[in-house]
C-alpha cells in the first residue's frame, strides 16, 4: 500500500517524474526528424517529377541535339595538312585538345576561321552558337536567311 501523500512533495504524484519526461521528449524528438525527413524526401520526389515538365515547357526555343548543324551554318570543311595555315597558327582542336593529323577533315569557321574536327565543331554547335576559341558568334542574319555555300575553300585560309 502507497502512503498517504499529506506533505507538498506529494502534490505532482499523478503527474510523471523526470525520467518518464525524458522519454516523452526522445519520442516527441524522434517523431519530429522523422516529419522532417518525411517532408524533405516529399519535397525532392516533386521536384524530381516537375523537372521535366519544367524542361519541356518551351521547346522551340532550344537547340535541337540532333539537327544538322552543316545545314544551319556554312562553313568550309578542309583536309588537313601541316602547310594549312589556320587562325592563330593552332595545330590542334579547341574542343577534344588533340591535334590535328594529316589528311584528317576539320571544319573552319568562315567569321574567325578557326578550325576544328568535324564532329567535334558539329555537336558544340548544336548547343552553342559561338566559337570554341573566341567566343565569336557564328549565327548572323546572313547565315540564317542564305543557303549554304558550295563554293570550293581555298587551302589557305588566314585570320
Amino acid at each position: 500500500a502507497s502512503p498517504a501523500c499529506n506533505s507538498h512533495s506529494c502534490r505532482w504524484k499523478p503527474y510523471s517524474n523526470s525520467t518518464d519526461f525524458q522519454a516523452n521528449a526522445s519520442v516527441l524528438l524522434i517523431l519530429l526528424f522523422s516529419a522532417l525527413v518525411c517532408a524533405l524526401s516529399l519535397y525532392a520526389a516533386i521536384r524530381c517529377f516537375l523537372r521535366p515538365a519544367l524542361e519541356t515547357g518551351d521547346e522551340e526555343h532550344k537547340p535541337d541535339p540532333e539537327a544538322d548543324v552543316s545545314s544551319t551554318v556554312p562553313t568550309p570543311t578542309l583536309v588537313y595538312s601541316p602547310d594549312l595555315e589556320l587562325a592563330g597558327a593552332e595545330a590542334e582542336c579547341a574542343i577534344c585538345l588533340s591535334e590535328f593529323e594529316q589528311g584528317e577533315s576539320i571544319q573552319v569557321l568562315e567569321k574567325c576561321h578557326h578550325g576544328f574536327h568535324v564532329k567535334c565543331i558539329h555537336k558544340w554547335l548544336s548547343s552553342r552558337s559561338s566559337c570554341p576559341t573566341c567566343r565569336t558568334s557564328i549565327f548572323s542574319q546572313r547565315t540564317l536567311d542564305s543557303p549554304p555555300s558550295t563554293e570550293a575553300p581555298s587551302s589557305q585560309i588566314n585570320a
